[in-house]
């Protein structure tokens, strides 16, 4: 094989008019391995196990649309594999959706080591969604931004370049929403928070077991709000079985609430580097 070779071609060359398919594909079979489109490239090069292309600017075009409606086996709308040993050759576990630029200006990237959404780039080159069984759209994703329905499993690191954050409606502004964003740090920590109720100036507590075995030993750090004006200020620590003691400071034997946060690195993160090698994160 040489450079560029495709297991499967398909052109639409139709026009802007018509609602066409560059490579349309369609399986019912109720077999296993069933594919509505099936291609393999084993160059050395760039290529592909499946391209297609359609110039039509309507909706409802596709430059590769599979759809398998088989019920048993392990059975694909579309498949795609490569073996070939260029790093941008398309399949083989990785997925690319181009912006207008073409492909060596990808905006999104999933394979198998790693993924990289760069999302809000001029032009739009696909859109990946992932339906149920109903018909329901599940997960979209685009060069302008990622949607997902349901929970995300990360089962690496997740690196993002910009803020990490959680939605919800606002209750009293139909046109709102409210967003809270994630603080940042150099190290990798856990937290936890609670109330101790001191009597003649002490108070004793105890982390959750679950805290504890996932806290780095010895990295313990405490943080006390007094809940009461009339006090000498507190002061706390942790032992390593997980037991807070705080005690108000210059003999005081008040009797008021203490507000505390305990902070600690995460098990297995201490010394995590901060400032890392960029190909060390593909």
């Amino acid at each position: 094989m040489h450079d560029s070779c495709a297991g499967v071609f398909g052109q639409d060359g139709a026009g802007e008019d018509y609602t066409t398919f560059g490579v349309y594909g369609l399986s019912t079979s109720e077999g296993s391995d069933a594919a509505g489109v099936f291609g393999r490239a084993t160059g050395h090069g760039l290529s592909f196990g499946v391209v297609g292309e359609t110039k039509s600017t309507i909706s409802q075009s596709s430059g590769v649309k599979g759809i398998s409606s088989a019920d048993l086996g392990v059975t694909y709308g579309v498949m795609g594999k490569t073996n070939s040993f260029s790093s941008h050759a398309a399949g083989g576990g990785q997925l690319q959706l181009n912006n207008a630029a073409g492909a060596a200006n990808f905006q999104v990237d999933i394979n198998a080591t790693a993924a990289d959404l760069l999302l809000g780039g001029a032009g739009v080159g696909g859109i990946l969604k992932i339906e149920d069984s109903d018909g329901f759209t599940q997960a979209e994703i685009s060069a302008t931004g990622a949607t997902f329905v349901n929970h995300v499993n990360v089962l690496s690191d997740l690196n993002v370049s910009g803020t990490k954050s959680f939605i919800a409606p606002h209750p009293e502004m139909e046109d709102k929403n409210i967003k809270f964003y994630c603080a940042e740090s150099p190290e990798v920590m856990v937290e936890y928070r609670g109330v101790v109720e001191l009597t003649h100036g002490y108070g004793e507590t105890g982390l959750p077991h679950e805290f504890i075995l996932m806290s780095e030993p010895g990295t313990y750090s405490v943080m006390c709000t007094p809940q009461d004006w009339d006090n000498q200020g507190v002061g706390a620590k942790v032992d390593e079985n997980g037991n807070i003691m705080i005690k108000e400071l210059n003999s005081g034997e008040g009797n008021f609430k203490v507000a505390y946060t305990v902070y600690a690195t995460r098990l297995g993160y201490k010394d995590h580097p901060v400032v890392v090698d960029k190909q060390a994160m593909r």
